[in-house]
């Protein structure tokens, strides 16, 4: 029993290393300005949450394109966006990618969030899954901010698009070192839109 135990600390430390090592990353900078790796654009997107159990969401965000696909994720626990001034933090994360250029599909996202049993243990989880239809262009060398997709976990969840450049311009300042925004290209996610 001893030996299980032992195993299941060492995971949850090497868990613990690979979530601080992902909460670190940054996108490249050159002179305060987010720099793209060659042949290749930056999307930045705030994929923000809210579940009915506060601090116990967590979602996946699919998107797809250009030959390629991939996932963002998202915690309530884990993650925040820093908001400029004494506004407080919105929970989620400000997310970049590094993606060819090319035409992308947001194409669905899961979401799933936890309701305490009577008890106010962990109880069950809850699972949702919206099919979405969001569309953005990405350029070599170019940066687009997508603005926020906000899920909303609950009996009747939803998505909720909007623009946050104040607080996100803010996040990329003081977390990633952004002082120059002159080559982000604002391009807000709306639902279906062609591109």
């Amino acid at each position: 029993m001893l030996v299980h135990e032992g195993y299941k600390r060492v995971a949850a430390l090497g868990l613990l290393i690979l979530l601080a090592a992902c909460a670190s990353m940054k996108p490249q900078t050159d002179a305060g300005k987010l720099q793209p790796p060659p042949g290749q654009g930056y999307a930045v997107l705030a994929f923000t949450l809210h579940s009915l159990q506060p601090d116990s969401g967590d979602a996946n965000l699919v998107f797809n394109g250009a030959g390629i696909s991939g996932n963002l994720y998202a915690s309530e626990n884990t993650d925040y966006i820093r908001a400029p001034g004494n506004v407080p933090d919105d929970k989620g994360r400000l997310t970049f990618t590094a993606l060819p250029p090319g035409n992308y599909t947001i194409s669905h996202v899961y979401g799933y969030w936890g309701m305490p049993d009577t008890l106010g243990q962990a109880g069950m989880r809850n699972v949702i899954s919206l099919p979405r239809q969001d569309r953005f262009t990405v350029r070599a060398g170019e940066v687009v901010y997508l603005g926020d997709f906000h899920l909303n976990m609950n009996f009747k969840p939803d998505v909720v698009l909007s623009d946050q450049q104040a607080r996100d311009f803010n996040h990329m300042k003081v977390m990633w070192g952004v002082s120059d925004f002159s080559n982000v290209k604002v391009q807000l996610l709306n639902q279906g839109d062609k591109q």
